[in-house]
């Protein structure tokens, strides 16, 4: 799998925003669904962020985080 960029991401988005612009005869609820899906990325790409930082700021513990069975 290959690993998404931002800044491709916003590319794509952009593209498939305008071809579904009402004004060009495009879905406005495609145009919606592109939207949401770009929300949804978004988070992703900040929960990430944030997930690495504290990895780096904390240091590795290790493990896959789920608990051990006692």
């Amino acid at each position: 799998m290959t690993k998404l960029s931002p800044k491709k991401v916003e590319e794509k988005y952009n593209y498939l925003f305008d071809i579904n612009a009402k004004e060009k005869g495009g879905s406005l609820y495609l145009q919606s669904k592109v939207f949401r899906a770009m929300e949804r990325l978004k988070a992703e790409f900040k929960a990430a962020e944030e997930t690495k930082a504290a990895g780096a700021g904390a240091g590795e513990a290790g493990g896959s985080g789920a608990a051990s069975p006692n």
